[in-house]
């Protein structure tokens, strides 16, 4: 269980909107993600999930609000600012450079950072300890087999863990993970399940997730968005049973 009773939260969003025109996409948000915890966002489509995620994380801007990152203002930052102060994310559609290997996808990821940027052109003079930095993660996370391999000869489940790994590899604080189980088979599913576990001891994950019965699985808390607002949070338990969470996301009505 995370404490949450004292210390500042990792993720604070207090009365953010999101309109475009005069629709609102997101309409007066507050959420709290704190230190250890694996936040679960879930809701129909539709329901501003990816919106939200993309404000958080600074590709679009808020209309109103304020965002917070360990106590600190962020919400006027540009997303490459987020991401140096810690932000990480990984997108629904995979963002990999197709033509190359899953090494040089991880090298022009590690090459980005501030601590280990380079000249695009001197590449040439990458550090050996940034390659076993990277030997290290593709043996950690399963991919030493495949380092070598184009990304666009793996099966769609391995890109989405590549994916992932890159979006690590500069530790984040906070680790944004949108639908990481999105077009992955049941086989593909159980691996990502026990990556995403295995992440959470390590950081603080906030992940959108389509499928309820995932997100009750793995998170540790669960907020409900439902055209653009908050409708409850709770844990697990909390909202399996709440009868305006099965009525919005299920459908079912209840009553005699």
């Amino acid at each position: 269980m995370i404490d949450m009773s004292h210390k500042t939260p990792v993720l604070k969003v207090t009365d953010l909107y999101k309109s475009y025109g005069g629709v609102h996409v997101l309409v007066g948000l507050d959420l709290e993600i704190h230190d250890g915890e694996l936040h679960a966002l879930i809701g129909p489509n539709g329901a501003g999930k990816t919106t939200l995620f993309n404000v958080i994380s600074g590709f679009i801007k808020a209309s109103k609000g304020s965002i917070q990152f360990k106590g600190q203002e962020i919400t006027r930052l540009p997303a490459f600012k987020r991401a140096h102060m810690g932000i990480g994310r990984t997108f629904q559609i995979t963002t990999l450079f197709q033509s190359l290997s899953v090494l040089e996808n991880l090298r022009l990821t590690l090459e980005a950072l501030p601590q280990s940027r380079l000249p695009f052109m001197k590449s040439s003079r990458f550090s050996e300890t940034n390659l076993e930095h990277l030997s290290e993660m593709l043996r950690t996370w399963g991919l030493w087999e495949e380092r070598k391999m184009p990304v666009v000869a793996l099966p769609y489940g391995i890109q989405r863990q590549l994916e992932i790994v890159m979006a690590i590899l500069h530790d984040p604080k906070l680790l944004l993970l949108d639908e990481p189980m999105a077009g992955l088979e049941a086989g593909n599913r159980a691996a990502m399940t026990k990556m995403i576990k295995a992440l959470s001891e390590k950081m603080t994950i906030l992940i959108i997730e389509h499928d309820m019965d995932v997100a009750l699985l793995l998170a540790d808390r669960v907020t409900i968005l439902h055209h653009g607002e908050i409708i409850t949070q709770g844990s697990p338990e909390e909202i399996q049973n709440n009868s305006e969470v099965q009525r919005i996301y299920f459908g079912f009505e209840g009553g005699p």
